[in-house]
């Protein structure tokens, strides 16, 4: 779990835990040293530190969905990094000025997931989730809470970073058309929600896969969201709720999204 210290009402505690780990490349459930800086300074030591953060792998650029894709709401980057037989993969969303929001996941090389760590710069929030065994347990702390949950999973558990992952390791099964289900981590609900990974379509030279909640009462909440990749494995798109949020007002409200993705490593990782 993720141990924090002088936690102050304004947010910036969010920010000052980011550069802390930007700074010693600690992972993310380490005590972390709270030294305040802006987002801006953030997205400057993930660009920058290459060697700790890792090789670039993909880049997405989102829009909002329904809308005609010329003016770009964000950008999200994935990198990943080794760290002896686990890997660490990184995600975070900017608007080429500050992070919007920030995602580490430590799994193993068939992307079961070992710890998450999620930064909500949007909402000064900070969430947590460590799998053991078939035990995940949540930690989640806001300016004005701290909350805690524990959950015995019995499906493997995904996050954002790990996503795309857990795709290409069913891929073969997706391709002949079975269904496959998983457990979605999600922070702001303390607990892991069940999807269901399916093929809609295919051809030679295109392949949709569609997550759909898994419970029909979060399936009429939630619309299903659409990835699609070309034929080799390599992602061209997705069409449905990032979480990365949309400002409304004094509000930050969910996202519906189109990403188009530039394929920037060879291969997946």
């Amino acid at each position: 779990m993720i141990y924090l210290k002088n936690l102050c009402k304004s947010g910036l505690w969010v920010i000052s835990l980011s550069l802390s780990l930007l700074n010693t490349g600690r992972c993310a459930t380490e005590t972390h040293e709270d030294h305040a800086a802006s987002s801006a300074e953030v997205l400057k030591n993930i660009s920058r530190d290459t060697a700790r953060y890792g090789e670039l792998i993909y880049k997405g650029t989102v829009f909002k969905l329904d809308t005609e894709h010329t003016s770009p709401l964000y950008v999200s980057e994935h990198r990943v990094r080794n760290k002896g037989e686990l890997q660490i993969s990184t995600s975070y969303t900017h608007d080429k000025h500050d992070v919007a929001l920030m995602q580490m996941a430590t799994h193993d090389a068939v992307y079961q997931l070992k710890e998450y760590t999620e930064y909500q710069f949007q909402l000064s929030e900070v969430g947590s989730v460590n799998i053991t065994g078939t035990t995940a347990q949540f930690h989640r702390l806001g300016g004005e809470f701290e909350k805690r949950a524990q959950e015995t999973v019995k499906l493997p558990v995904v996050v954002g970073p790990t996503l795309y992952g857990f795709v290409f390791q069913n891929w073969e099964k997706l391709l002949s058309g079975d269904t496959v289900p998983f457990r979605f981590a999600v922070i702001s609900r303390m607990e892991t929600v069940g999807f269901i990974l399916q093929k809609v379509s295919s051809s030679d030279s295109l392949v949709r896969i569609r997550m759909k909640a898994s419970n029909p009462f979060i399936a009429l909440m939630v619309n299903p969201i659409t990835f699609t990749f070309y034929a080799d494995r390599r992602l061209v798109s997705l069409a449905g709720r990032v979480p990365t949020k949309l400002k409304k007002g004094n509000s930050w409200v969910d996202l519906d999204a189109f990403v188009e993705y530039e394929n920037v490593s060879p291969s997946f990782r």
